[in-house]
């Protein structure tokens, strides 16, 4: 017997039907009755091959003995093998018996019934558009190179595959819901589901190959971004402590910050121009927060290789504004420490005196992340954790957690 290669014997059934069936019956056989719906698919994709001109045979034995395929059909040295799946098959399985037919230089194709569950609660006969998710990670929609189930067959297994809706009597793939049986059968003969599948191979192939590429060029410009948010916080502490003090060379500090504003605006709009739609970027709001950010479509080597020279621009333009961010803030620093002292100098006269007037506040900046919910002075002062916040403190207790690194006084 094909099925499991035990005995069988000829027999003749009251329809008149001539077939084989088991001398003993075993547990071991895995094989079961066809359905009436295999058997009518099968037949109808003989029917078509038939009528194309094609030599065709149903349930073809291979000459090894170790395969049987549902559909076998040959014209002009090529040979392909239609296999009809109804029920569930394991993906090892599949693979197991796929390789026996590229080892015998055959083309099969595998009409699956739901395709194949791959999660317990999946439901195979919804298939979502490609554009249904978008994870973007470094300005990269990662979304786009997931694979729907024939594509992954095919790119990951070399396996040909295609959906079968029974109850609608149709097939399907990830992008068209709804596919003629026939119309399909005498495609595939031609050549053009082969050669479908080997476009969006090449294809797919070579968005991972500028991915590769890309990503890194990406990575940078993402941290470009991070380290822009970073200098305008600075460059507004500079402005800030600049305007609220008075300063002896007043005018050529003023130039300075005019500077800093400047070569950052540079730095900024160079930034802005790789992120634009010459080089491939979109801006979208992928997680409907009401925050765009850009996103790239990937062209070609050409396309990456200009923004990586974009890129080289940039750092340029960044380490020119770096310079002066740099003295600005030497300077403000510098006039800080000034300040810092003359406030300590002050406290210390302050406190000959014994007592300190209970309204003798300054201004006091708290860093953004502080040792506990709570901080509480030597004086028994407790002050809320106002993390990253300006208050007004007393003196005493701005000195002291100036000197714990809880902050910086401001004024």
């Amino acid at each position: 017997m094909t099925c499991c290669g035990a005995k069988g014997h000829l027999r003749i059934s009251p329809n008149g039907l001539k077939h084989f069936y088991h001398a003993i019956k075993s547990a071991e056989c895995g094989g079961v009755p066809e359905s009436l719906e295999h058997m009518e698919l099968k037949n109808f994709i003989y029917q078509i091959c038939k009528s194309e001109g094609w030599w065709v045979q149903p349930e073809y034995q291979s000459p090894s003995g170790d395969w049987r395929a549902d559909v076998l059909a040959m014209k002009d040295g090529r040979k392909i093998v239609f296999e009809v799946q109804l029920s569930i098959i394991d993906l090892e399985e599949l693979k197991r018996r796929e390789s026996k037919y590229r080892r015998d230089g055959i083309e099969s194709y595998w009409v699956l019934k739901n395709f194949l569950k791959f999660f317990p609660d999946d439901d195979t006969t919804i298939v979502a558009s490609s554009n249904s998710c978008i994870f973007i990670d470094t300005y990269i929609n990662e979304s786009e190179f997931s694979l729907y189930r024939e594509q992954l067959l095919f790119v990951e297994h070399g396996i040909r595959s295609i959906g079968l809706l029974l109850q609608d009597n149709c097939l399907y793939t990830a992008e068209i819901l709804a596919i003629d049986i026939a119309d399909w059968v005498k495609s595939t003969l031609r050549g053009e589901y082969e050669t479908a599948f080997r476009n969006f191979e090449n294809n797919y192939q070579k968005k991972l190959k500028l991915r590769d590429i890309a990503k890194p060029e990406m990575k940078k410009l993402c941290n470009f971004s991070s380290r822009c948010c970073q200098y305008e916080d600075e460059i507004k502490n500079s402005y800030a402590f600049f305007k609220v003090n008075e300063w002896e060379n007043r005018s050529s500090m003023l130039k300075g910050i005019s500077y800093l504003y400047s070569t950052f605006d540079s730095f900024e709009n160079a930034w802005e121009k790789i992120v634009s739609p010459q080089n491939g970027f979109v801006w979208e709001d992928p997680m409907d927060q009401g925050q765009e950010e850009p996103i790239l479509n990937l062209f070609s080597e050409t396309q990456i290789t200009s923004i990586h020279d974009q890129i080289n621009n940039l750092e340029t333009e960044e380490s020119n504004f770096r310079s002066v961010l740099n003295y600005v803030g030497e300077q403000v620093e510098k006039k800080r420490v000034e300040k810092r002292e003359k406030l300590i100098q002050l406290y210390k006269e302050i406190t000959k005196k014994k007592t300190l007037p209970k309204n003798y506040k300054i201004l006091f900046e708290f860093f953004s992340e502080l040792p506990t919910p709570t901080v509480e002075s030597q004086r028994g002062y407790k002050y809320q954790n106002f993390a990253g916040l300006t208050s007004e403190i007393h003196i005493e207790d701005a000195v002291e957690f100036e000197k714990k690194g809880y902050g910086k006084i401001v004024k």
